[in-house]
């Protein structure tokens, strides 16, 4: 399957995802919200150029991610006192396993697209785009979640605590993968950081409730 092939469904399913959950099928997307991640990953991982060390830090981003998010919900550090809903799907030690594959995806896109497009600059520089990058997607996203039943912090709703504990678990997984993405361009990835910004931010033009 070709790249324009790829792109091509994926934004057929997040289009689709919008307008189901504005619908009355709106349990039944909730519950599809996992399918979404793993076609995005599975058409992330046919377009990309992998080596055996990538793959091997590939897999240690998916267990960094599910890991921090276990110790979250348990602790309240680093993201804050929240807990996981219904939406994204069963769960381990309180966490949809799906959460790991979500770090996967967002953070190799997003080091894939800083490995390409600032290829010329220092390592340090292209890890810092990447975390902004992932930030700039968690800001849309927080304010949603609950609506789409994926998760709900205790209080007012995510904190400052929150998103320095995204950028420092960003920056940390970004530096174990940016310098060994390959310094070539993958408009999945792109498409992808791009697909779940008009994703989250449609929410926000058309609220739910």
């Amino acid at each position: 399957m070709n790249s324009k092939l790829n792109i091509s469904v994926l934004g057929i399913i997040y289009a689709v995802g919008i307008l189901g959950f504005h619908s009355k099928y709106f349990g039944l997307f909730s519950i599809l919200s996992p399918i979404t991640l793993i076609l995005s990953f599975l058409a992330l991982f046919i377009t990309s150029t992998k080596t055996e060390i990538l793959k091997f830090r590939l897999f240690l981003t998916f267990i960094i991610g599910l890991l921090v998010e276990i110790i979250g919900v348990k602790t309240g550090l680093p993201f804050g006192t929240y807990l996981y809903l219904e939406g994204l799907g069963s769960k381990i030690l309180g966490v949809p396993w799906v959460m790991g594959l979500n770090w996967l995806v967002l953070s190799w896109s997003a080091a894939q697209i800083c490995a390409f497009y600032l290829q010329d600059f220092s390592r340090l520089l292209r890890c810092s785009a990447a975390v902004l990058l992932l930030l700039s997607v968690d800001l849309l996203m927080e304010p949603v979640a609950v609506d789409l039943r994926f998760w709900i912090f205790s209080g007012s709703g995510p904190g400052i605590l929150n998103y320095i504990g995204w950028a420092i678990t960003s920056a940390l997984i970004q530096w174990i993968l940016v310098d060994k993405i390959p310094s070539a361009k993958n408009n999945t990835a792109s498409a992808i950081i791009i697909f779940q910004i008009i994703f989250f931010a449609s929410f926000q033009f058309w609220p739910l409730n």
